[in-house]
């Protein structure tokens, strides 16, 4: 078994490609940009939004997102998951102002990026993040080890991007397969493993130093034990 870490030691990767996104040609980096974090975006808004007017709220944010060059002129030292939560927040908080008001929000590049308020996370809104971490590094080990991350995913009821899934047993996943029970637990305790190293280097690329790197693995981490116990072993 290989358990080297997937995606290397290169920090700052991900604000490496964010701050190609008003490149001439950077159709691929927004739909790779929205692709990822829509779902976190969307639920963040959603909680700090009243319901009804969230979805429209959602639509304007991707519009004031290019315009502002927020993200282009973002301070690469922050933690990536901070700077997108008080992007958002700051947003949130303009847009319904200008609903209070009864004006349209026109100026939306005017919403002052250069004092972002970086919030302190409440623990739904951090399980939310967490969430779609545990959603993409699973999706980077569907690549490479399929069985392992299908017989996670069912094990553990893991989400997807189509939502939430229930969790099987160890003797349902073996009849699926067409395995035995000792190879199910062998997929399980590999793919633990497997999918902490995912997740670390999904991690790895939203930080700028290591101290940030263990930190923020101390959150995410801890998030996710909480919702799903057992999931990603100790070092």
């Amino acid at each position: 078994m290989n358990d080297q870490t997937p995606g290397g030691d290169a920090l700052q990767t991900r604000w490496s490609r964010i701050h190609t996104l008003h490149d001439q040609d950077a159709g691929d980096s927004w739909k790779w940009f929205i692709d990822r974090y829509s779902e976190a975006i969307r639920g963040m808004l959603r909680r700090h939004l009243p319901a009804r007017f969230a979805d429209e709220a959602e639509k304007e944010f991707w519009g004031y997102l290019f315009q502002s060059r927020a993200l282009v002129r973002a301070n690469p030292g922050l933690r990536f998951r901070a700077f997108l939560a008080g992007i958002v927040l700051n947003y949130a908080r303009a847009w319904l102002r200008s609903q209070r008001r009864g004006v349209e929000f026109e100026r939306l590049s005017d919403l002052p990026q250069s004092a972002v308020v970086v919030p302190a996370q409440a623990p739904d809104e951090l399980w939310l993040w967490s969430r779609q971490t545990l959603v993409l590094a699973l999706e980077t080990m569907t690549a490479k080890f399929a069985t392992q991350a299908v017989v996670l995913q069912w094990f553990y009821g893991l989400p997807t991007r189509d939502g939430d899934s229930s969790a099987l047993s160890v003797a349902e996943i073996a009849r699926r397969l067409g395995k035995s029970h000792a190879a199910i637990q062998q997929d399980l305790s590999r793919g633990r493993v497997r999918l902490r190293q995912c997740i670390e280097a999904e991690l790895r690329e939203q930080v700028g130093s290591e101290v940030d790197l263990q930190d923020e693995m101390r959150v995410v981490f801890g998030v996710i034990d909480r919702q799903q116990p057992g999931l990603l072993p100790d070092r």
